[in-house]
């Protein structure tokens, strides 16, 4: 189908749905200690369906604008993933640790999309600009 707002792109849906995961995430009483970590997790992962709204209507009048949010989008999912890391390492109860795996996992797919996303953003939006067309026919 078209896309015809940021809440089309699949990569805008599929963050939305893995921070409203993260804040669903019930955290074990052997885990309590942690409460501070998943706060942070929390904080890091919140901005990225926002940056990736923000690139899809900067991409209009600033394709560098949109590019570097979706840059900063990538670099955020990669520190969720390295803090789910340290999660998974720090708990005990196998259930919570299988379910930020699965985040996890989804994470590492939705960076792929992104990274996809801004080489495509960028073929069609940064084409090379002839300055005078009639010079260019001119000195072939």
């Amino acid at each position: 189908s078209p896309i015809k707002t940021f809440r089309d792109l699949e990569v805008y849906k599929n963050t939305t749905l893995l921070v409203a995961e993260i804040f669903q995430i019930k955290i074990p009483e052997s885990a309590k200690g942690l409460e501070k970590e998943f706060e942070i997790l929390k904080d890091i992962a919140k901005p990225i369906p926002k940056l990736i709204a923000e690139s899809y209507g900067d991409k209009f009048s600033s394709i560098t604008l949109a590019l570097n949010k979706l840059e900063s989008a990538m670099q955020r999912i990669s520190d969720v993933i390295a803090k789910i890391d340290f999660l998974v390492i720090s708990i005990k109860e196998q259930e919570t640790k299988e379910v930020l795996n699965k985040i996890l996992r989804r994470y590492q797919l939705q960076r792929l999309k992104i990274l996809n996303l801004q080489r495509a953003w960028n073929r069609l939006f940064n084409k090379p600009k002839d300055d005078n067309p009639a010079q260019s026919k001119h000195a072939k």
